[in-house]
């Protein structure tokens, strides 16, 4: 199978369609893979999150890797994958925030009422976590060959 090489501005366009990212993290030999929600906005990966086991890695070594596909809305062989490396930071500017919050959760406009309960209790009390990814290198790949035009 040949793999077709997405543009730059093919892997902006499928990274602004999806809201869901693998992300892993290595510190002090210990590794963790997770998927995350995310926005994509301004050349940057933003999730939200909580206090826990990836922060704690994170603080230690904020160098990861994210993955993000579309393999569950498509097939096996004909996907769109995006990858990448970065640097996570945490977010503290109440202008940020403010700003990738409504994007953030206008991505997620289908979520259940309780996990919507859930991230209102979360904001209310303080307990959200903004990152955001800076993204060093992507690159992203087409499983199906394109068409001749």
């Amino acid at each position: 199978m040949d793999l077709a090489a997405l543009s730059p501005a093919e892997v902006e366009q499928f990274l602004r369609r999806e809201r869901i990212l693998r992300l892993a993290m290595d510190a002090d030999g210990e590794r963790y893979l997770l998927p995350l929600g995310y926005v994509w906005h301004d050349g940057a990966i933003y999730c939200a999150t909580i206090r826990g086991r990836k922060t704690r890695m994170l603080q230690r070594n904020p160098r990861v890797a994210f993955q993000v596909d579309d393999s569950a809305t498509r097939d096996a062989f004909d996907w769109t994958s995006v990858t990448g490396e970065g640097t996570v930071e945490f977010v503290s500017d109440a202008t940020e925030i403010a700003t990738v919050s409504p994007l953030f959760f206008s991505r997620f406009a289908d979520m259940p009422d309780w996990a919507a309960r859930q991230y209102e209790a979360r904001i209310r009390a303080g307990a959200l976590i903004w990152l955001r990814i800076g993204p060093g290198k992507m690159s992203g790949r087409e499983g199906a060959p394109r068409q001749a035009g």
